[in-house]
């Protein structure tokens, strides 16, 4: 691992740990087995390290909940595999969720990491404007859409990951899928 993968898992672990304001830059070092100036040459602040942490862990999750979408599929059924992998990757990687979760409402986000993790949504954004253009999806804004379904998965996942591996979790997973289908599609779909 490098020394600038190595900053980045340590401040992943931080960030979500104890949050933003309190994890200085010098602990995100020690963790990382780093010198404070070896982080300093590769982020300038703590700032531009948690944007770029941010667009980092988005990437990877946009990656893998584009895994296995196909145009060939129906648009309810491409949905259905954003929804699966969504809520994989969340229970497959903690600590991404969190962050990601901790740093979308946060003031640390910058218009540049905003603009840059848009860009990585736009096949869903693209996704989602064709169901509605196609009066599949509820006649609405895509980026409003997104709004209401990845308002979905994230309680899903969260409702998951405070509650270990339920017995019933195929059933909260099924439930989950159709209350996010109910809340995107038109009524006539």
């Amino acid at each position: 691992m490098t020394k600038f993968e190595k900053i980045q898992e340590a401040a992943l672990r931080l960030f979500t740990e104890d949050g933003f304001d309190a994890t200085p830059t010098s602990r995100i070092a020690k963790e990382a087995g780093v010198a404070t100036g070896t982080l300093f040459h590769h982020f300038s602040s703590k700032d531009e390290l948690i944007n770029a942490l941010y667009i980092a862990v988005k990437e990877r999750m946009i990656e893998r909940i584009a895994r296995g979408v196909t145009a060939d599929q129906s648009l309810r059924d491409r949905l259905r595999q954003v929804w699966v992998n969504s809520i994989s990757w969340g229970l497959d990687f903690p600590a991404e969720y969190r962050f990601f979760r901790q740093y979308s409402g946060s003031r640390y986000i910058n218009d540049k990491a905003k603009e840059e993790g848009e860009a990585y949504l736009q096949f869903l954004f693209d996704l989602l404007q064709e169901g509605a253009d196609d009066g599949v999806l509820k006649s609405t804004d895509a980026s409003f859409l997104y709004a209401i379904g990845s308002g979905l998965v994230m309680e899903v996942i969260q409702y998951l990951l405070t509650r270990g591996k339920p017995e019933n979790q195929d059933a909260i997973w099924e439930t989950g899928w159709r209350s996010f289908w109910d809340a995107l599609r038109a009524r006539e779909a």
